[in-house]
């Protein structure tokens, strides 16, 4: 993970240009075309719905497509959220990947490739100086019976032994 922080230390940015490298390295795509990796704007092409497999699942001799969506989620869990759906969507095919899902797992590895410099950025703002989570905090210091009703367990059935574990949860 790269870590840039300003010289005027007002923001910092994470980004993960060494790992996209290394994992378009592993499946081969680094040799593309400058023109090709032009054409992948969007981590996955909006006018294709991946939908299951119904015929051989491709041999993870030819293409580890587990590796693959795995790396990515691996990028998608912190630096980079804008790919977090299409990995998702990759993910559901893990026990039965075609031909079809390879695909679209390549368009997301270019579309890697060409944003690699994206990252996350996080800017000081004077106007945003403090931040707290007032209605979060007066709810959890509350007593059972002072519940906000948004919040209760009124009118839900529970076990007596799951309320008592509910409530000590909530206020133990």
């Amino acid at each position: 993970m790269k870590y840039v922080l300003s010289p005027a230390r007002d923001y910092v940015k994470i980004s993960q240009e060494a790992a996209i490298t290394a994992l378009v390295q592993r499946f081969g795509l680094d040799k593309d075309s400058k023109e090709r990796v032009k054409l992948y704007d969007t981590p996955m092409d909006p006018r294709h719905k991946l939908v299951p497999n119904d015929g051989d699942t491709v041999p993870t001799d030819r293409f580890d497509y587990r590796s693959a969506v795995g790396s990515c989620l691996y990028l998608a869990q912190a630096p980079r959220p804008d790919v977090a759906y299409s990995v998702m969507c990759l993910s559901r095919h893990l026990n039965n990947p075609g031909w079809e899902h390879v695909r679209a797992v390549k368009h997301l590895m270019r579309y890697l490739w060409r944003t690699r410099d994206l990252g996350l950025e996080y800017r000081h703002d004077p106007h945003f100086a403090r931040v707290h989570f007032e209605a979060y905090q007066a709810q959890s210091l509350a007593s059972p019976e002072h519940r906000s009703p948004k919040f209760s367990d009124a009118g839900v059935e529970l076990d007596p032994i799951l309320h008592s574990n509910y409530s000590d949860a909530d206020y133990g």
